[in-house]
């Protein structure tokens, strides 16, 4: 019995000492776990104070969650809290320190920094390198082994290392050699150890870097960071051929400068002929009628003082409001050179008319004249037939007379006397006949020459309303090319009107363009607030009549002058002041 009791408290005292050790063991243990476990809190709670992580594990930034709750709830230890195993293998693998990453974070942003800035220098758009991210799978519920828990963790820990292993740029930030060169320098693998069941001091889990990230993510940010680099080297590229071209903008802006200052002056130039158009067709009545606006006689007459002026090169036009304005291609003198040319052309119409109208009554006369002729002609005709009948009659007598002188001898001697002064008679009928004949034959020729002057006449008639036709048909004609005159300045305002526009907008664009170049032209400064006063000196050379244009536009000589000055001084337009001519 008191054996029995030596071994029994022999064995117990063993059993102590294997509990002694045991609670030594399970210590230890406990303590590795606490480790493992406040490490893989670590890395959670370190990637919940990183947006871009947090938003990868599927949980709210750390700082989202402090802000959302009214008061922050209870914390619990991690250390005391068990995982399951199976989600401990499950979890991402983080190998890569927060620090890692946010170098290479840092190294992405400076990246994506400069090619911001460079793609700011070149079109002040580019979008920002999107930022790439798998999300991580969610965390299992938290349901641990102790023991299985532990391996977890040693297995998690050494695929760690054995991925830093993996990659050469993480191995040597680890001090050791890549896995690769470590299998080719031994003549036959090392034994393997199960990480496992190889226990891990709790300070040197605590002494190890805090692996928060994957190696996806990680060669996630390396690709985006090659990708930056990249796009930055292409737009580097772009940008020293953009600087070539920014060279030949500012060419092209100095000429555009000068142009916007010949165009200012041209403007004011078109702006005040209009006006001038407009005060022109307003002196008009009949022109002022048309346009629907009172004289201007009438105007001033009605108001008790005149209105303020305004300085119409100086007022902007709506491109429409020309577009639908009349087309005014025809100046006054010309309109009243037309107007007088119709006027001539009205009077001698009516000068026409009149003679036509005594031509008409002459033709009327020369008709009645005409009939009266014929009658005439008839009646000499008729009186001429008369005497040949008499003739005939004293023919056909003297023949009886001759039959009766041959039947009765004696009476010829007594009928000689008779027969010689019949024969005198007959002379004279004959002599009466040919005169007759003759006279017929010139009023034959009379008639003749007034049919020819009555054809004449007739012809000229025609000739007159000819002419009277082709006046009015000129008149149809001056009238058709005058409105055609004033299509074809109408369209050609209206193709002016388009490359106006094109014009404009031509200068936007190149607007635009210069106040992108200015931003990198350093001889070109902007003025400071001092606003400090100089005095300058500017020479222009006129070509033409510039003393017609100092005489009577001095606006647009002034416009001119201080666009130059501005473009001289590098100033606005507005800061220029007291701007006096010389004339030498």
């Amino acid at each position: 019995m008191a054996d029995e009791l030596e071994k029994q408290k022999a064995e117990n005292e063993k059993l102590a000492d294997e509990a002694e050790k045991l609670a030594a063991e399970l210590a230890d243990r406990d303590a590795e776990v606490a480790a493992f476990r406040q490490k893989r809190q670590d890395a959670k709670d370190a990637r919940a104070d990183e947006p871009e992580l947090a938003a990868a594990d599927g949980v709210p930034p750390r700082s989202d969650r402090a802000s959302s709750r009214g008061r922050p709830a209870q914390q619990v230890d991690p250390t005391r809290e068990p995982v399951d195993p199976q989600q401990i293998a499950d979890e991402p693998l983080y190998a890569v320190t927060l620090d890692e990453l946010k170098d290479k974070q840092d190294a992405l942003a400076k990246a994506q920094d400069d090619a911001d800035k460079l793609a700011d220098e070149l079109e002040k758009q580019k979008a920002e390198n999107e930022k790439l991210a798998d999300e991580a799978e969610k965390l299992a519920a938290e349901l641990a082994d102790r023991d299985a828990e532990v391996a977890a963790f040693r297995q998690k820990r050494q695929d760690a290392k054995d991925a830093r292993a993996d990659e050469p740029e993480l191995a040597a930030a680890d001090g050791v050699p890549p896995r690769s060169d470590r299998a080719s320098s031994r003549g036959r693998p090392a034994q393997q150890v199960d990480p496992t069941r190889e226990p891990v001091d709790p300070q040197q889990i605590a002494d190890e870097p805090l692996y928060a990230v994957t190696l996806d993510e990680l060669k996630d940010k390396q690709d985006a960071l090659a990708k930056a680099q990249d796009d930055a080297d292409k737009l580097a590229d772009e940008l020293e051929k953009q600087k070539a071209e920014n060279e030949k903008l500012a060419d092209e802006a100095e000429k555009l400068a000068a142009e916007l200052a010949d165009r200012d002056a041209e403007v004011a130039a078109f702006r005040q002929k209009r006006q001038d158009a407009k005060d022109a067709r307003a002196d008009e009545p009949e022109l002022a009628a048309a346009d629907g606006v009172p004289p201007r006689s009438d105007r001033a007459s009605s108001r008790g003082r005149p209105a303020q002026q305004v300085d119409p090169t100086r007022e902007p036009v709506d491109p429409q409001q020309i577009a639908d304005e009349p087309l005014y291609a025809v100046t006054l003198d010309e309109l009243k050179d037309k107007q007088d040319a119709l006027a001539k052309a009205q009077d001698d119409a009516d000068k026409l008319a009149d003679e036509l109208e005594k031509q008409k009554a002459e033709n009327e006369k020369l008709a009645n004249e005409l009939e009266k002729e014929k009658a005439d002609n008839k009646k000499q005709r008729d009186e001429a037939d008369e005497l040949t009948d008499a003739l005939n009659k004293a023919a056909e007598s003297l023949a009886e007379k001759a039959s009766e002188a041959a039947r009765a001898g004696e009476e010829a001697e007594r009928q000689a006397a008779n027969n010689e002064k019949l024969g005198a008679e007959l002379e004279q009928v004959r002599a009466a006949t040919e005169k007759a004949e003759d006279e017929a034959q010139e009023q034959q020729k009379e008639n003749e020459r007034l049919y020819d002057d009555i054809a004449a006449l007739s012809k000229e008639l025609d000739d007159v309303k000819e002419a009277a036709r082709e006046a009015a048909n000129e008149r149809e004609e001056d009238k058709a090319a005058a409105e055609a005159q004033l299509l074809d300045v109408l369209m050609e305002l209206k193709k002016l009107q388009g490359i106006n526009d094109a014009l404009e907008a031509l200068l936007n664009d190149k607007d635009r363009d210069i106040k992108t170049l200015n931003t990198h032209n350093e001889l070109w400064p902007e003025p400071n607030g001092e606003k400090n006063q100089m005095v300058t000196r500017h020479t222009k050379i006129f070509d033409g009549n510039w003393e017609k244009l100092l005489r009577e536009r001095p606006e647009a000589l002034f416009a001119s002058f201080v666009v130059d000055a501005s473009n001289a001084c590098h100033v606005p337009g507005d800061h220029i002041g007291n701007v006096n001519f010389d004339h030498d």
